[in-house]
């Protein structure tokens, strides 16, 4: 059974949350009591110097969460511009204190972040953002097939659904691939109901927002929780041994948008 840290992934949904280092400091608690993992957004912390990440890493393990560490490149939305190398260079400082990365799959860096996933041997994201569409059938399964020789033990496809055309693409591939340990999301309006829907039918981890989303379509993670807890009795089930209850989001709370 793939894990990262003790989270198993596989039989039910699971919920990562990304975070900043701001985030962690003012909802790092409210996030452990709902989140499966937490996604560190590096390219997002107010600094991105090893020795405050690595300090930021350890910290965050305080938490009791899995964690995922992510220096996403400006080029699939990041927020900060890293050069390569220091991207090298986060990866390998906050290697011994978090318990898995991602990485784009068109990287420059990806032979690095392969090499670092295998000694440090901890589970390897790699993954395609695409904000402007869906691309076609054939070009996403060839993204798998070279992601999966390339090292990656979970291929995450992050693409922007046009219509429920797309929505139905992205299903049918997920289920047709869902042996690759895959994570499909549908970004934008159109692809929202993915956010729900997509874990119940292989999806590995769906992604959820504390304060401000991070994709387009992106569900606050108190929405998320309630709808998972709604239409999948094993999430609930296996949520309720983990984390407390849900709250209810207040009428007009920005966390419920």
């Amino acid at each position: 059974m793939l894990k990262i840290g003790d989270v198993e992934l596989g039989d039910v949904a699971r919920v990562a949350v990304p975070l900043s280092d701001a985030d962690l400091q003012t909802g790092g608690k409210t996030a452990a009591d709902m989140a499966d993992l937490f996604e560190l957004r590096i390219d997002q912390f107010t600094k991105q110097t090893p020795d405050h990440v690595t300090q930021v890493c350890a910290s965050a393990r305080s938490f009791g969460v899995p964690l995922i560490a992510t220096v996403r490149s400006k080029t699939e939305g990041g927020e900060a511009d890293i050069s390569d190398p220091a991207r090298v260079e986060l990866y390998r400082a906050m290697a011994p204190h978090v318990d898995a990365f991602d990485v784009e799959h068109f990287s420059g860096i990806r032979g690095d972040l392969v090499m670092l996933a295998r000694t440090s041997k901890k589970p390897l994201v790699l993954s395609y953002h695409n904000f402007d569409h869906t691309p076609p059938e054939m070009h996403l399964i060839d993204i798998i097939n070279a992601a999966k020789m390339a090292g990656a033990d979970i291929v995450k496809l992050a693409l922007t659904a046009k219509n429920e055309a797309d929505l139905a693409r992205l299903l049918d591939l997920l289920r047709s691939y869902r042996r690759k340990n895959l994570i499909v999301i549908a970004m934008g309006a159109a692809g929202m109901a993915s956010r729900v829907m997509f874990p119940l039918f292989g999806s590995l981890i769906t992604f959820a927002f504390l304060k401000k989303s991070n994709a387009p379509g992106q569900l606050s993670l108190f929405e998320l929780v309630r709808e998972l807890q709604r239409y999948s009795p094993l999430y609930a089930k296996t949520r309720a041994a983990r984390r407390p209850a849900a709250p209810a989001a207040a009428e007009g709370d920005n966390n419920s948008a």
